[in-house]
């Protein structure tokens, strides 16, 4: 009885530490708005693989921490309380029977100590799931039917899962045929069926799209290497494939261990399947993901039978997972002291949201309160009313704020649209009757990936297919056209082959836009090292026309369908101005190019096609009518070392440039003014910041270049911290060009000057 008690108050504290509990409001966040649309979908019984596409399942918003009003108490009841308890429990048990008292606090400690990610948690309970039950001769009807319906439902989170727990399940299948004959391996795969049907039902799916979400999920997955892989750096890399030889050592010896058994030796391998994929899951995208495996690794020496002399290396295992953890690429800023008063503060947080959740859920209804109204859209909900909306890119949450009635197309998070195949799901989907009438839009990106390239056939539709009619707090709302212009030629191309690195020189056109396709071809060895491992980042080096030299990610299955390069448009605010016809660099050369040491997954020779395309004219109308600019003309002309931003600063909608920069007018001759406001700002980002720029207002008259106002500003004089103010009335005898420029000192080195342009006005 004391043994019992012991075990219960083992498995709730382990429980405990690893619930969670939601406390996340989605906005313009990617992660956030993914996983609350997820809920969203769930609550309204969307089909996934039908009406969504995603490699998370039906079941996915549950792994999330995010606050869904529809679904709050389902969320605590069903699945912390229920499904999270079930889940810990055979976790407990996996990391209590048949271990000495050292183990099992070295175990719990650890649990207590590290919250694990859902990824974790979820390959620590398949490994668990494996333990309990190759344990018992015989497991129990019940004991195994739980089993199978924690891995159904397990699978139901995402498709990583569902792979990694249909390997153990097909192995307990074969272990059961093996021991007890086909009879009893014939009841197991009913309860193993029945575990997956249960909870797929439960959450609004039918028959019919259950193969196509594990299709459709399989070729997200397949190019997911591709898309998404980012080094983890060399101390992750060497922890990582250290805990791994740790890991897969351990199956070993326990598979092939004497007396041997067949048995065994198939749930070793699906094992070795599960920890394989928390690997992936870790490494593939290691800049942030490390911790999906380091927490497996953490407690993977601890889950199976193992004879005496494994311990040591299961302790080495944890200690080298712990070091991971602590030492994680995405942890490189957070101090350690940061880390562990965070995990200490995590039981009481944890207490408090499971036993008093009604105080929790008020206090996240006024968050999200107060969170709509920091992301109001009046202009935009006025004009949209009940009618579906749509949203590119990856910012749900701010639609979800609005009450917007969103629809997704099927491919909801474009930047999972890693090939052309996937890509033809969504502009099916916009070229059918059941597209929505309106799409909330903004061109955005992750990895610093080429922005254009980001769902580039879907662009392509956008602009035959809708047209700009709102723009609101950096939110661009599409209409439908009532009939779909046609598609922009392509014309003029030049096809040719291109070594990576090799300069790639634009020949001169009178086009305004131009379209790139590249065919970067992998080897057989290449692919075999990206499916054990990684890719490489592939980049795209750019120079436009002012000499601006830019580097971006491009995937190079996204790069095969023809991607709009020149004029040069980046995140943000870029495609607005794209559209209504204002001046973007143009480009001058490129270059592909790998990372040093990563050629030989490659053919040698790059595909390349350049084409010229239509563009939107110029429209001021539009512009204005849109705010589309943040001056009420745009310029004529403008020359940026990077990307403007346009930015809320002290009540002003600024324009930040970074020196050195210029904008310049075009004005008829005769007698003009101009007001505007001026200053500087340190980097919000608390990077090194150039504290000195030089700003200029030029007048080109002719031949005749004059200087019209010059105000050095310097941030460490408090008189400089505001905005500067110009006033000017001036005359040109002819047509004439009005500069406004910025500049650094000479032999700045930081090249990081936050100066901004405020209410321009031209007369």
């Amino acid at each position: 009885m004391r043994s019992r008690a012991l075990f219960v108050l083992y498995w709730l504290a382990l429980w405990l530490a690893q619930v969670l509990p939601v406390r996340v409001i989605a906005d313009e966040k990617l992660d956030p708005s993914w996983s609350q649309a997820l809920g969203r979908f769930l609550a309204q019984g969307l089909k996934i693989g039908q009406d969504y596409v995603f490699t998370y399942g039906p079941l996915g918003y549950f792994s999330t921490s995010v606050y869904e009003p529809a679904l709050f108490w389902h969320k605590l009841l069903v699945w912390e309380i229920g499904w999270r308890l079930l889940a810990s429990w055979f976790v407990a048990r996996a990391l209590w029977d048949e271990r000495s008292r050292f183990e099992r606090g070295a175990a719990l400690l650890l649990l207590l100590a590290i919250p694990l990610v859902f990824d974790a948690f979820a390959f620590v309970v398949i490994a668990a799931v494996a333990s309990v039950l190759v344990r018992e001769p015989r497991p129990g009807a019940r004991l195994r039917a739980l089993a199978f319906l924690l891995l159904g439902s397990l699978a139901l989170v995402k498709f990583t899962f569902a792979v990694a727990a249909g390997a153990l399940v097909l192995a307990l299948l074969a272990q059961t045929f093996a021991l007890a004959g086909r009879r009893a391996a014939l009841r197991d795969a009913a309860l193993a069926l029945a575990g997956l049907a249960l909870p797929w039902f439960a959450a609004g799916q039918g028959v019919a799209n259950f193969l196509p979400w594990l299709t459709k999920s399989l070729a997200i997955a397949s190019a997911y290497n591709e898309g998404q892989s980012k080094p983890a750096g060399p101390l992750a890399d060497a922890l990582g494939l250290a805990t791994l030889a740790c890991i897969l050592f351990l199956l070993a010896r326990w598979a092939f261990v004497r007396p041997r058994n067949g048995a065994r030796t198939g749930l070793a391998a699906a094992l070795g399947v599960c920890t394989f994929f928390a690997f992936k899951a870790g490494y593939v995208r290691g800049d942030d993901h490390t911790s999906y495996y380091m927490g497996f690794a953490l407690l993977a020496g601890w889950l199976l039978p193992r004879t005496r002399p494994a311990l040591l290396i299961a302790c080495a295992c944890s200690l080298l997972a712990l070091a991971g953890i602590f030492l994680a690429p995405e942890q490189e800023d957070v101090p350690a002291s940061t880390l562990a008063r965070e995990f200490v503060a995590r039981l009481p947080a944890n207490a408090r949201d499971v036993l008093l959740p009604w105080r929790s859920h008020a206090e996240l209804d006024e968050a999200q309160r107060l969170r709509a109204a920091r992301f109001d859209l009046p202009r935009i909900r006025a004009r949209v009313g009940r009618e579906p909306v749509d949203v590119f890119d990856f910012h749900q949450g701010v639609a979800l704020l609005n009450g917007l009635e969103y629809q997704p197309r099927p491919l909801f998070q474009s930047y999972v649209a890693f090939t052309p195949r996937l890509q033809e799901l969504d502009v099916r989907y916009y070229e059918s009757e059941r597209a929505p009438r309106f799409v909330l839009f903004r061109l955005e990106t992750i990895d610093d990936r080429l922005p254009t390239m980001e769902h580039a056939r879907l662009l392509e539709t956008f602009l035959r297919r809708y047209k700009p009619v709102l723009y609101e707090r950096r939110e661009l709302l599409l209409e439908r056209l009532a009939q779909p212009l046609p598609p922009a030629p392509r014309t003029n191309a030049i096809e040719r082959e291109l070594a990576f690195g090799e300069l790639f020189e634009l020949p001169p056109t009178q086009a305004p836009a131009r379209v790139l396709t590249l065919d970067i071809r992998r080897n057989a060895l290449g692919s075999l090292a990206q499916f054990l491992y990684r890719a490489p980042e592939v980049q795209l080096e750019s120079v436009d026309q002012f000499g601006n030299r830019r580097r971006q990610r491009v995937v190079p299955s996204l790069m095969r369908t023809g991607v709009l390069v020149d004029p040069l448009i980046g995140a943000g605010d870029d495609w607005t101005r794209f559209l209504v016809g204002a001046p973007l660099p143009r480009l001058r050369s490129l270059r592909v190019l790998l990372p040093e040491g990563w050629e030989w997954m490659y053919a040698r020779q790059v595909g390349l096609k350049l084409e010229d395309t239509s563009a939107p004219p110029r429209d001021d109308e539009l512009s204005r009518e849109l705010d589309a600019f943040v001056f009420p003309r745009m310029p004529d002309g403008m020359q940026l070392a990077q990307a403007g931003l346009r930015l809320e600063n002290g009540g002003h909608d600024c324009f930040f440039v970074f020196a050195p920069a210029s904008m310049a007018w075009t004005l008829p001759a005769g007698k003009h003014a101009l007001a505007a406001l001026f200053g500087m700002s340190s980097d919000p980002r608390r990077i090194p910041f150039s504290s000195r720029a030089c700003f200029r207002v030029l007048l080109v008259d002719g031949a005749q270049q004059k200087l019209l106002m010059e105000r050095w500003i310097d941030l460490s004089k408090p008189e400089d911290r505001s905005f500067m103010k110009i006033d000017l009335e001036f005359e040109a005898a002819h047509d004439c060009q009005l500069i406004l420029a910025t500049a650094l000192p000479e032999g700045d080195a930081r090249q990081n000057a936050w100066c901004f342009w405020s209410g321009v006005k031209l007369r």
